[in-house]
């Protein structure tokens, strides 16, 4: 009786506790910065909770992250606590492989159990490629007719006048309070363009003006306006920004911490990898805009190329609509899951053919004639009840043996690391696209800091469609210290793309500065002379000039392939009118190459090595005019 008393209670106690939990509602309403992401990029949403039937509840944030032409994800925030007066806060989530609209489900996860939160959109321009600008501070009016500074620099400018509805690219605005800016370089990536108008970048925390620094170097770009009273901090982040094109010369302020007149009212500066335009001021008289010096502005602003602008000049080429769609290519994906994959060691290979065609056709034999001929002659067809499962079990346990002789039962791991460092010396940027290839099925966690990571979905020669079952989850303060977890399949290879913007001394050990452009441009083997002068050591040096190989010492033949498609997309980016894109992190690389194919001043060096199943490729760009 005692126990039965007690099941009793036990069983009031929970009901109780359940009509408790049911009464607490948990609702997030997650919105973008910007009517649209960045395609392949991070995003920056702000999430408003509110609770109901409780004055505090403690837990977790997750977000369901899904496309209906890509893979998903799903994003667990760190250990927050939302008051019944509500909570807002901002979120970096990942980027997603695919081209179409995010679905993103939300719960919040606690103790007590998980509570639906509500459902909503991120929208992309379908298959196509969304460009987004940060626009901080400028007019707050202007004069009836004319248009915004930002209106003038978009990227629509060099379209076709056909460009409508049905075009595969836009440019869309993201409008931005100082204070409301991301404090590091990462979160910096969810933009194509940032524009600074009015005292905006002045007003920047030490923070905020470290990481755009930071981003720009890495190929960001960004486009400054007036500057405001600058503090020494910010007058050195300038200075910084723009020395290389002021030819040795320094910029200067007056008393108050502002500018004083320059030679050029519109300096355009190549900071590293990145492009910084600074202006004195907007301009201020109608049809100011059309002026040859602000669309070559605007120009050099989206990275248009060399040849692309003088096709534009011309009048022969314009970006049209359907330019969006060749962002990226399949054959771009074969060409770096083949480079991962001549990495592996060489004794793990495929199934051969005949060896898959000899099995086929001895299951067929066995339960088809074999069985018929063999049961009919012991005279004990009601056998084949038994036999066919019997002979199905062989066959697979043979073929899994198969398997298991040609691919091994060992987890086997490649990576293509690839470095980009600047004229001092430094690290910029690091690309990482590793490929996973396990025995046996698992999950793989692993934990990271001040870093984008996404899977990819490449075709390989394994699997021509290999795409994540499940999708990946992250857990913690994404892109800050978080932690992945991917669901890995027995002989399914996963690609990953990772992406780090920490400046860092190179440990290539190269003398990068004891040769210059003119050295390359002066000599008839240029990869000669650099391997004789920078003590390259182990490493193969290939030199790019305009897309074409110069000179390569002796290297890789395997990976000949992908390394000049570093300095050269094959088939362009947006009708190959654009040279590079800003960091991004895309899971299908777009952002990876760099150089201009139509600037005759830039030549780029790549130095590679091979140790084990890594393949490291540092690469610089020298400029003549420098």
């Amino acid at each position: 009786m005692r126990l039965l008393r007690m099941f009793r209670w036990l069983v009031i106690m929970l009901a109780l506790g359940s009509e408790a939990v049911a009464a607490v509602s948990v609702s997030a309403e997650v919105t973008p910065i910007a009517l649209r992401t960045r395609s392949g990029a991070p995003s920056i949403v702000s999430v408003k909770l509110r609770v109901t039937g409780a004055p505090l509840v403690q837990g977790r944030l997750e977000l369901a992250l899904s496309r209906l032409d890509g893979d998903g994800a799903i994003v667990r925030s760190h250990e927050i606590a939302v008051p019944a007066s509500g909570l807002e806060l901002r979120m970096i989530l990942p980027p997603l492989a695919g081209r179409d609209e995010v679905s993103v489900k939300a719960h919040f996860v606690t103790e007590r159990g998980v509570f639906p939160a509500g459902e909503s959109r991120l929208w992309t321009l379908p298959g196509g490629q969304d460009f987004i600008m940060a626009v901080v501070g400028g007019q707050t009016s202007v004069p009836e007719g004319a248009a915004r500074l930002w209106q003038e620099l978009r990227l629509d400018r060099f379209a076709e006048d056909s460009l409508g509805r049905s075009a595969t690219w836009s440019t869309t605005p993201a409008f931005f309070e100082v204070a409301d800016l991301p404090e590091f370089a990462l979160a910096w990536c969810a933009f194509d363009v940032v524009i600074l108008d009015g005292d905006s970048f002045s007003r920047l925390r030490q923070r905020q003006l470290d990481s755009l620094v930071q981003w720009v170097e890495a190929g960001g770009n960004v486009f400054i306006v007036g500057a405001g009273q600058l503090s020494p901090d910010h007058f050195r982040a300038l200075q910084r920004v723009v020395a290389s094109a002021l030819g040795g010369a320094k910029l200067e302020r007056d008393g108050a911490g502002r500018l004083l007149p320059t030679t050029d009212p519109i300096i355009r500066a190549r900071a590293e990898l990145g492009r910084c335009v600074l202006a004195a001021q907007p301009p201020s008289r109608p049809g100011d805009f059309a002026r040859e010096e602000w669309r070559e502005t605007a120009a050099f602003l989206w990275r248009i190329s060399e040849a692309g602008m003088d096709q534009i000049r011309r009048g022969e080429r314009r970006i049209g609509p359907a330019d969006g769609n060749i962002i990226n290519s399949w054959q771009w994906s074969r060409t770096v899951t083949e480079s991962l994959q001549t990495l592996f060691p060489a004794n793990v290979r495929m199934l051969p053919l005949g060896v898959i065609a000899g099995l086929l056709a001895g299951f067929v034999l066995a339960v088809g004639p074999g069985e018929w001929f063999v049961l009919g002659w012991l005279r004990r067809r009601r056998w084949t009840w038994l036999v066919f499962p019997l002979s199905t079990a062989a066959f697979t346990a043979t073929t899994i043996l198969a398997a298991n002789h040609y691919l091994g039962r060992n987890d086997l791991r490649t990576a293509i690391r690839v470095v980009d460092v600047g004229r001092s010396g430094r690290v910029l940027r690091e690309s990482r696209i590793e490929m996973f290839l396990v025995g046996r099925s698992q999950t793989l966690k692993t934990e990271h800091s001040r870093e984008l990571l996404v899977p990819a979905s490449f075709s390989t020669r394994f699997d021509p469609q290999s795409s994540p079952n499940r999708p990946a989850r992250y857990e913690g303060q994404h892109p800050l210290r978080f932690s992945v977890s991917h669901e890995l399949k027995q002989w399914e290879p996963r690609i990953i793309r990772r992406l780090t913007l920490d400046a860092a001394p190179d440990a290539s050990g190269i003398a990068w500065g004891a040769i210059t452009a003119r050295d390359l441009v002066t000599e008839s083997k240029p990869a000669s002379l650099f391997a004789q002068r920078c003590n390259v050591g182990a490493h193969a040096i290939h030199v790019y000039h305009r897309g074409q190989l110069v000179e390569g010492t002796a290297g890789s033949e395997s990976h000949r392939e992908f390394i000049r498609h570093l300095s050269n997309h094959p088939h362009g980016l947006m009708g190959k009118i654009l040279s590079s894109l800003a960091p991004s992190g895309d899971p299908q690389l777009s952002d990876l190459t760099a150089g201009d194919l139509g600037d005759f001043r830039e030549w780029v060096v790549i130095a590679f090595s091979r140790e084990d199943s890594t393949l490291t490729i540092h690469r610089r760009i020298y400029r003549t005019d420098e």
